[in-house]
């Protein structure tokens, strides 16, 4: 059956919910390119600064789990409002910190504020869109992703070469601002709050739910590939190439091309399957991330493979939002709260043990480890599939 087409009345709302990944997304990923002149101008090293990584994902994962529960009970679009407010206050405390250790405290406050923001996010797509076109509307939704790649990203990169990073984060907090009041004006009040009355599924019973635990696990693999290797792909651009921020940021944007191609094509998703398109983009990815560090001897190979890297990622995210939102329907917000819990565990692992490993033996055993988890991850949600079509027949 072919997918229709999103009810115009989704508009506003996604292009809000858009607007709020961009400008979360374009704060996250822009430190990539800016580590480098954060560590120097904090008198840190690359490693310590890399923590500033690894305590929002922390902070996101803590936060996470008990958000679901906060917008079941007061409401998707509140929370939406609340988490964008506090992570554009603490974008600005990022931007102002005098010392490691304040900086690294804003980064844990905007990882709060994403923690609320991104589930609900997600969520309210759960809610409003039907599943046979809600791969579309999520994509769009998830192209904030790619927006910020293409947009943020450079943009955060050039002012941080030109102005300095801090600066650079000013600008990402008051991004995060215009979201919030994008927000307020275009999602309607009391959309997509919780409708169900009585006692509502907890953990547990969000995670006997069948498939939720194994897809969980492949989303933590992925996320934890994902982040150890980009956390440090600026770096390794700039180190290789002897760039500086502005030029580490535009290859970089290519990446952010890729999700964008793949994020405004969601149908193609909704025709292929959403499981089956898990396990095809974690095998590719795999490859990828293996391949990636031996190309930095030609620019044109390293940005034809960063654009295919894009693609791949954009496709898995989407897929896996959508599998998500529909595998567990009674614990929606719990079950979409856990997927970005175990995101953000990826973040701060990945940053977090990849960084050593950087400024050890190199970005070569970083694309190497972080390929072989893609593949486990593959392998995983290979299963997950068949178990859920003997399931369902």
């Amino acid at each position: 059956m072919t997918a229709t087409a999103p009810r115009p009345a989704l508009l506003g709302p996604t292009i809000a919910l858009l607007l709020g990944v961009f400008a979360v997304g374009s704060e996250a990923l822009v430190i990539s390119p800016l580590l480098e002149d954060i560590a120097s101008d904090l008198a840190t090293s690359l490693e310590r600064a890399g923590l500033s990584v690894s305590v929002y994902g922390l902070a996101v994962a803590t936060v996470a789990p008990g958000a679901g529960l906060v917008a079941d009970r007061i409401g998707r679009r509140a929370t939406i409002l609340l988490g964008l407010a506090i992570f554009a206050a603490a974008g600005v405390l990022c931007a102002i910190a005098p010392t490691l250790a304040v900086l690294i405290g804003g980064r844990a406050l905007c990882g709060v504020g994403a923690g609320l923001f991104l589930p609900a996010a997600y969520t309210w797509v759960g809610d409003e869109v039907p599943y046979e076109i809600r791969a579309q509307v999520m994509g769009r939704v998830i192209a904030g992703w790619a927006a910020a790649l293409v947009l943020g990203v450079p943009l955060g990169g050039l002012i941080g070469q030109f102005a300095g990073w801090r600066e650079s984060l000013a600008a990402m907090a008051l991004l995060a601002l215009a979201a919030a009041g994008a927000a307020v004006r275009l999602i309607p009040a009391g959309s997509g709050a919780a409708r169900r009355s009585g006692p509502r599924p907890g953990f547990s019973d969000t995670l006997r739910v069948p498939g939720v635990s194994r897809l969980l696990v492949v989303n933590l693999l992925d996320m934890l590939a994902f982040y150890g290797a980009y956390t440090y792909l600026g770096s390794y651009i700039r180190e290789e190439l002897n760039v500086r921020s502005g030029v580490a940021s535009g290859l970089i944007l290519l990446y952010g091309i890729g999700v964008a191609l793949t994020s405004f094509n969601g149908r193609v998703l909704d025709r292929l399957g959403k499981e089956r398109a898990l396990t095809i983009t974690l095998v590719a990815l795999s490859m990828i991330l293996v391949f990636l560090p031996t190309t930095s001897g030609s620019v044109l190979l390293l940005g034809a493979v960063l654009l295919l890297f894009g693609t791949q990622q954009s496709a898995f995210l989407t897929s896996m939002a959508t599998v998500m939102t529909e595998r567990s329907q009674e614990a929606r917000g719990t079950a979409v709260a856990l997927m970005s819990c175990t995101s953000y565990i990826g973040v701060t692992l990945g940053a977090a043990i990849m960084g050593p490993i950087f400024t050890g033996p190199g970005y070569w055993l970083v694309g190497l480890s972080c390929g072989g988890l893609c593949l486990v991850a593959a392998a995983v949600s290979a299963r997950t599939t068949v178990v859920s079509a003997r399931t369902s027949s």
